[in-house]
C-alpha cells in the first residue's frame, strides 16, 4: 500500500499517512477547506485500506494544528474512530496532540477528543512558545 502526503496550503495541514510505521500526521496552521468532504475523501479511503491490511501493532496519530474548523473536527472524529477498529482487533492506536501552551482552546479540544474516543489512547504534548 503507498504512503500518501497532502501538502500544506495557506487553508489545509499537511497530512503524511505512512503505511509502513504506522503513523498519521496531521500538522501546520489551520485546517479549514472549503468542502471538508472534498478534502478529507482520500485520507479517508486510505483509512479504510490500512486497517484493513496493516499489521502494524501500534498506530500513531501525531495531530499538531493550530485551528481547525467545526466541519474539519467532524472529519478528523470520524477518521479516528475508523481507527478504533484497530483496538477492537488487539492494536494499539495512540493520539498525540500537540497545542500551544497558551491556547486553552485547543487543550480543551484534546479533552474533549479523549472523552469521544473510547479505545484510542490521547496524550497531550505542548509546543513552546516563541521557539523555546
Amino acid at each position: 500500500m503507498e504512503n500518501l502526503f497532502i501538502p500544506e496550503t495557506s487553508r489545509t495541514p499537511a497530512v503524511r499517512l505512512d503505511y509502513q510505521n504506522g503513523k498519521l500526521e496531521f500538522s501546520g496552521h489551520r485546517c479549514m477547506p472549503e468542502t471538508a468532504l472534498i478534502f478529507f475523501a482520500p485520507v479517508n479511503d486510505w483509512v479504510g485500506k490500512y486497517i484493513k491490511t496493516t499489521s502494524n501493532k501500534t498506530t500513531e496519530i501525531v495531530f499538531n494544528l493550530q485551528y481547525y474548523n467545526t466541519s474539519s473536527s467532524k472529519s478528523f472524529i470520524d477518521i479516528f474512530k475508523t481507527l478504533e477498529k484497530l483496538v477492537i482487533d488487539g492494536k494499539q492506536v495512540i493520539l498525540k496532540w500537540f497545542y500551544d501552551e497558551e491556547d486553552e482552546d485547543m487543550e480543551q479540544n484534546a479533552d474533549d477528543m479523549k472523552d469521544s474516543l473510547r479505545y484510542i489512547k490521547v496524550e497531550k504534548f505542548t509546543n513552546p512558545q516563541n521557539g523555546e
